[in-house]
């Protein structure tokens, strides 16, 4: 996460660099000044590279925070996958996890294994993501969401980008996802119940 910045950075400010004129950016913001000597030209001059710095600077700080903003996204899908498999993966049976949906401290994963599929709900706590919920087709439902403690925007917006994300799936798959059943919290103890991923 620590490198990515400092690339997003660099990257940005690139192809910024790349598409600023030769002419100096702000001499068009200019022209409506009557200039009467050099010394105003040369301010002039000076004040339209300026304002040609500060739009590569603004530019490029808007691409950085978009930047940054997919990586935390991207982290956040990679930390929910990493603890459903490690929670579940088996040799010869690995855990195939997508897709992941995030919103908030809150996120839906599909997942299949051998013939069996289903998907997860799972609440972050400060860095750490746990599941608290398998289910099936229930999981598609914004108002099963609301039951589990999800606050309504979060709920939908789950539900409604699940429902694309998993469009993109074989019927075969989809099926598998809502095959597990009725939705079941998770042992708050033990991070288990009783006939998951069997």
């Amino acid at each position: 996460m620590n490198m990515t910045i400092p690339r997003c950075w660099q990257a940005s400010m690139c192809l910024l660099l790349r598409r600023i004129p030769t002419r100096d950016v702000g001499t068009g913001f200019f022209e409506g000044f009557k200039i009467g000597d050099s010394r105003s030209n040369a301010a002039k001059t000076l004040l339209s590279k300026l304002f040609g710095f500060l739009i590569v600077i603004g530019g490029s700080l808007v691409m950085t925070f978009s930047c940054i903003a997919a990586t935390q996204s991207q982290t956040d899908e990679q930390a929910v996958v990493g603890v459903m498999k490690a929670t579940w993966d088996k040799p010869g049976q690995p855990l195939q996890v997508a897709p992941v949906i995030v919103s908030g401290n809150y996120s839906v994963a599909s997942w299949l294994q051998g013939d069996k599929g289903g998907r997860a709900l799972l609440m972050r706590r400060g860095t750490t993501w746990r599941v608290i919920a398998c289910g099936g087709d229930g999981m598609r439902d914004a108002g099963v969401l609301r039951e589990s403690g999800i606050s309504e925007n979060a709920a939908q917006d789950i539900a409604t980008r699940l429902k694309t994300a998993e469009a993109r799936f074989t019927e075969d798959q989809r099926r598998r996802f809502d095959s597990f059943g009725k939705t079941i919290p998770m042992d708050a103890d033990h991070g288990q119940h009783s006939h998951v991923h069997k």
